[in-house]
């Protein structure tokens, strides 16, 4: 009988150590997920200002913009009768600890036509976009207080922090498209 309670303390710690395992995978997983959307958009951004549909010209890439952590225009796109351009302008909003992008052709305002979201991950405290300014600093802010840039202007690099609910911290820093800085 002894035997046999300790076998299945053994069983019991090796089955909910395996099931801990399996659910960290899970949240790497998803994590990853969420690192290849962020990546693929920022590789892909386009120096086009974009027309608001109310005769303002939005910057091609801006924080702080509304509801919105991060605003740009982004390529790479197929070229389809529903987007003819090719060009979608990305919007990637924080609410209520969930994390979205909503996306619409750049021929479109948001005003006329609800864009598509994609909830990309949920359980998230804060996120911060950083970029590169012309003194090779981090700013929050895009384009960079006390800096004249154009309404194409896009950053050389850009370092993103998403802050989970459990406290822990993950970075990347990925590259811009060099124009002209």
């Amino acid at each position: 009988a002894l035997m046999s309670v300790m076998a299945y303390q053994g069983v019991d710690v090796v089955l909910g150590a395996n099931e801990r395992s399996h659910e960290a995978l899970a949240e790497e997983v998803e994590l990853q997920k969420v690192w290849r959307v962020i990546a693929n958009d920022l590789v892909h951004l386009r120096a086009r200002a974009f027309a608001d549909g109310l005769g303002s010209m939005e910057r091609a890439y801006q924080t702080g913009q509304d509801d919105a952590l991060l605003r740009f225009t982004r390529g790479g796109n197929a070229t389809l009768s529903s987007n003819p351009t090719g060009l979608n302008r990305i919007n990637y909003t924080l609410k209520n600890g969930d994390f979205y992008r909503h996306s619409w052709p750049v021929y479109i305002s948001p005003r006329d036509e609800e864009p598509n979201e994609q909830l990309l991950l949920k359980g998230v405290n804060n996120i911060v976009f950083e970029q590169l300014n012309s003194e090779y600093l981090f700013t929050e802010f895009w384009p960079p207080i006390n800096e004249e840039r154009s309404l194409v202007s896009l950053p050389p690099m850009v370092r993103v922090t998403i802050e989970l609910a459990d406290g822990s911290y993950t970075t990347r820093e990925f590259l811009g498209i060099d124009n002209g800085f």
